[in-house]
């Protein structure tokens, strides 16, 4: 566990302010002092640069007075003319007088046989005039310094002359050390030496001083001594004189450091004052700006431990910071109030979820409305019980406080449970438990259990299983209602036969033969019936005349429903022709009707209407289904009984959903009327008002096929016009003999084929002369729709009718779609065969 010091905000908020203050101080101050330093090396620089260039104009003017006085020398008359009379004595006695040793300059003449003749003696004489000899000037013009036994010269020479000739040569030699007028001037408000370096020694020419050159030094001076340079063992900064390569300017540090010392002792002392005063100002800021916050947090401490209507005292808050903070304290707390408000409203009305408060011991604290509803226990009994004594099941108890225990003391929330809650007249409801933990410091931890009837549900589940059960056994009558249907198509069909040869001449046998034919023909009601139980879809597609439909089922109606309630109706669509199952059509309006009798218990009315409308692209219903534009004939059952509320309207034609009491309707009615509506690609919409009726309105597709219809009714059955030849494809032996007797009683000629792949064979090989194939779409190896492909693969423009005893279904129905130009639902009739047989070929 992580532990987090606490401690007052002032001191927190002192201790800041006093960091940010040492932080700007220690910056402003470096700031400062790295500002002054640059300042100061920068003009110590510029001056230690001035000194040095006057110190080079200085000892320049003084060599310029020396030759100057040289050059004088070398053009005096009776100089020349002494030397000419080669006068040595009254020489010496002129240069004695005239040219004496001053300002550290002395001058003397050599004869042109190279002898000296001075005023006075000169120390090293010889030395000087060798080094003389040797050329005293370099190729650069600047004025070299020479060491002569211990004694700096510079030596100055100027040729005497007379017209051509070469009398001899006027010297000068001045020591700069013994010159006193250059070094009055020289130490005139400066401290610095002039140093003297051969490479290996340095001398200061004012006190003669001898010391090695230092090794930084000398790399310095190889290197072309540039600049200045700073001797940090002897504490000097060192610049060379201009035109003097061996003479430098040396200047001692230690003023410069000394200022700077002073400097930082200076920022020092600055930075400890402003620092303290620092300190006092940041601490009692801290006090003035921590005071108004204690001061309210004293208020939220006290409205946290008494939680009613109290808020925080703004009146004494002065400054408009705190005051706004004080504000929107208040809001928030306001906000807080109606949230809790509001949840605790909704957590307690919430209808569906039970909702209990408990301890980790399992008292319980919270109990809302759906907990009253559910276990009959009010809140004030509940409040205080112990919620483990509602489980059902004793064994139960003792691991659902294991089970709480264990969510305070982990934290983890399990997966939601099933369980039995205890009703207080002692009825076990089962319940989908979830679970939430809440906990708030310094108090111990709550569960909150969530709890949802699964009454409701269990019963779905059973309605579930049930229908689960119905649709297996649904399919298992559509296989055997299919088997049956081949073998009474059979016997069907070949009765048809037998009595469409007796006729009239074998009365007695022609009777016979009718009655097999009528009980085939119960019989195949009752396999559709299966069929329709199993749910195969639209089994029957022939014409269907809806008005016709509709008078039958009044006529069953009115001898079935009250007699308080009137029938009634207006038929006026033309045509009234759709395609579709007469069976499924029949049922689908008769259920209509049944269900306006049961909404009319103290009588009414009922009607039926028909009309033909256009559906144009923009049309809108009120139905799931979209309709494609075209024509189509709209059928209207309107009742005068007690309506719908909205919901039921919504739920109208859920399978299962029933408003009539138990026992007296399975919910399925409508769920019907509504899947045979949308299986012959029609809509269906309700207009209903609670009290004041329910119109149902149905939408189907008019078809062209009224002339067939009628041909039908008259019993005009068509013949092959010129012995067409029709392949029939089926694995049933009976079926397939039966359908090839009745088309060659139609006068057809026939290629019989016992399965798909052999029928594939066979149009493959007689195409050209093969006008039709009649395919049976459910057989073994081959199926009725791969060989249907293979067939259209080898001539498109095939013309193929596909046969099935089940319905005409979605997938079937893509094989329409694909190019099969009619279905024909099995079991045959002629009548049935020759009709479709002469549409087909007519295509």
């Amino acid at each position: 566990m992580t532990v987090v010091s606490t401690g007052k905000f002032s001191r927190f908020l002192g201790f800041t302010l006093v960091g940010f203050m040492v932080v700007a101080l220690v910056i402003a101050v470096s700031v400062l002092y790295d500002t002054v330093n640059v300042a100061m090396t920068r003009e110590f620089q510029n001056q230690l640069l001035a000194d040095q260039s006057e110190v080079s104009v200085i000892l320049s003017e003084r060599i310029n007075e020396v030759e100057s006085r040289l050059k004088e020398m070398s053009f005096n008359n009776l100089i020349r003319v002494n030397l000419m009379l080669e006068m040595e004595d009254p020489l010496k006695d002129f240069l004695a007088n005239h040219y004496p040793y001053e300002e550290g300059a002395r001058y003397f003449v050599r004869d042109d046989s190279g002898k000296v003749i001075s005023g006075k003696p000169i120390p090293s004489i010889e030395k000087i005039v060798e080094v003389m000899d040797k050329g005293l000037e370099d190729d650069n013009g600047e004025r070299q310094l020479y060491r002569i036994d211990n004694h700096d010269y510079y030596i100055f020479t100027a040729p005497l002359r007379r017209q051509a000739d070469n009398l001899g040569t006027a010297v000068a030699i001045y020591n700069l050390a013994e010159d006193v007028k250059f070094w009055n001037r020289f130490y005139t408000n400066r401290q610095a030496d002039l140093i003297m370096t051969d490479g290996k020694l340095m001398v200061n020419l004012f006190d003669h001083q001898r010391f090695p050159v230092p090794e930084p030094v000398s790399e310095w001076i190889k290197a072309g001594a540039n600049g200045s340079y700073e001797d940090k063992f002897s504490q000097h900064f060192i610049m060379q004189l201009k035109s003097y390569p061996n003479l430098f300017y040396s200047v001692s540090t230690a003023p410069f450091y000394a200022k700077k010392a002073d400097l930082v002792e200076r920022l020092v002392v600055m930075s400890a004052v402003i620092l303290l005063l620092s300190i006092f100002v940041s601490l009692y800021i801290a006090r003035k700006v921590s005071q108004p916050l204690d001061d309210m947090a004293n208020q939220a401490a006290i409205i946290a431990s008494k939680p009613d209507n109290s808020s925080l005292n703004i009146s004494g808050i002065k400054h408009e910071e705190f005051r706004k903070l004080a504000e929107a304290f208040n809001n928030v707390l306001f906000s807080l109030r109606e949230t809790e408000s509001r949840f605790r409203i909704m957590l307690n009305d919430i209808p569906s979820i039970a909702v209990q408060g408990l301890s980790q011991e399992g008292t319980i604290n919270y109990w809302n409305k759906a907990s009253e509803n559910l276990c009959g226990y009010s809140a004030e009994e509940a409040l205080g019980k112990n919620m483990f004594e509602l489980v059902a099941m004793p064994d139960h108890r003792e691991r659902a406080k294991i089970f709480v225990w264990n969510i305070c003391e982990s934290g983890i929330i399990p997966e939601p449970i099933e369980a039995d809650f205890l009703t207080k007249d002692g009825t076990a409801i089962p319940v989908l438990i979830n679970h939430m933990l809440v906990t708030v410091p310094n108090r111990p931890p709550q569960v909150y259990v969530f709890a949802v009837d699964l009454r409701g549900r269990k019963q779905l589940e059973a309605e579930l299983l049930h229908s689960e059960k119905m649709q297996a056994i649904g399919q298992l009558a559509g296989g055997i209602a299919h088997d049956f249907n081949n073998q009474l198509g059979s016997i069907m069909g070949f009765a048809d036969l037998i009595r469409d040869q007796l006729k009239v001449k074998e009365l007695e046998l022609y009777e016979y033969a009718d009655m097999v034919v009528q009980a085939s023909a119960r019989a195949s009601e009752l396999t559709r019936q299966l069929l329709a139980f199993a749910r195969k879809g639209k089994y029957r597609s022939e014409p269907v005349n809806i008005h016709r439909m509709i008078g039958e089922v009044i006529s069953l109606l009115d001898h079935t429903i009250d007699k308080r309630i009137k029938l009634r109706q207006h038929l006026d669509a033309n045509p009234p022709m759709v395609i579709g199952d007469p069976i499924q059509l029949q049922n689908a309006l008769l259920n209509l009707g049944i269900n306006a009798r049961d909404a009319m218990e103290g009588g009414g009315s009922l009607t039926f209407e028909t009309t033909n409308v256009t559906i144009s692209p923009k049309f809108e219903t009120d139905s799931e289904g979209k309709l494609s534009p075209g024509e189509y004939i709209k059928i209207k059952v309107i009742d005068t009984g007690m309506g719908m509320s909205e919901e039921v309207k919504r739920r109208a034609f859920e399978p299962f959903f029933t408003t009539k009491e138990s026992g007296k309707g399975t919910g399925m009615g409508l769920a019907a009327v509504y899947g045979t509506v949308r299986n012959h690609h029609g809509i269906i919409n309700i207009t209903s008002t609670p009290g004041k009726g329910t119109t149902m309105e149905i939408y189907l597709p008019i078809s062209d096929a009224r002339e067939m219809e009628e041909k039908k009714a008259v019993g005009v059955i068509p013949m092959a016009q010129n012995n067409e030849t029709i392949l029939v494809v089926d694995d049933d032996d009976a079926v397939r003999r039966m359908a090839c007797e009745i088309l060659k009683s139609l006068k057809y000629k026939v290629i019989p084929c016992e399965n798909g792949i052999r029928g594939v064979e066979e149009f493959a090989a007689n195409k050209d002369i093969i006008s039709c194939v009649l395919l049976d779409l459910v057989m073994p190896e081959m199926s009725g729709r791969e060989a249907f492909y293979k067939i259209q693969e080898i001539d498109p423009e095939v013309r193929v009718i596909i046969a099935s005893g089940y319905s005409l279904d979605a997938e079937n129905r893509q094989l329409l779609e694909r190019g099969a130009v009619a279905f024909l639902s099995k079991p045959f009739q002629i009548t049935d065969m020759a009709f479709t047989m002469a549409k087909a070929i007519k295509k």
